[in-house]
């Protein structure tokens, strides 16, 4: 519905949200939206985030290589899906079959010196897209 903007620094452990209609407010000063600012829910280290029409949460779960829900009514975390292959998962968005996709990036996963050693043709086998079947679907593209 867009009437919240969901946001959590990458190694925090809390999910945050704003009204979107105080993000608009130009004239409102930082500190006032800055008091706005809600702790929604806690989360795991995560790289993506999107929404479904019902308002649960998904997150990408890099430490429990999963997807992850944050249910609407009582804002706590469970896994949704997990795969040895779901290595650094992002790009979390809905496709037009109501289905929720995401890319994975096991050369962001890999520790620095192992990545400069991976050949280019390595990189590119161990990328993966997947899609998973939620409890409700989301907009296109969120």
């Amino acid at each position: 519905k867009g009437e919240w903007l969901y946001f959590g620094p990458l190694r925090s452990h809390k999910l945050y949200r704003v009204r979107t209609e105080h993000l608009r407010d130009v004239a409102m000063s930082s500190e006032k939206l800055a008091g706005l600012v809600e702790e929604y829910a806690a989360k795991p280290l995560c790289a993506g985030i999107t929404l479904d029409s019902k308002g649960n949460v998904y997150v990408s779960d890099l430490a429990a290589k999963a997807i992850g829900m944050i249910a609407v009514g009582s804002r706590e975390y469970r896994i949704q899906a997990t795969d040895p292959r779901f290595l650094w998962p992002d790009g979390l968005c809905f496709g037009a079959d109501g289905k929720l996709y995401f890319f994975t990036n096991a050369t962001k996963a890999a520790p620095r010196a192992a990545r400069s050693a991976l050949p280019a043709a390595a990189d590119a086998r161990t990328n993966y897209l997947f899609r998973l079947q939620t409890p409700a679907s989301g907009r296109v593209g969120d």
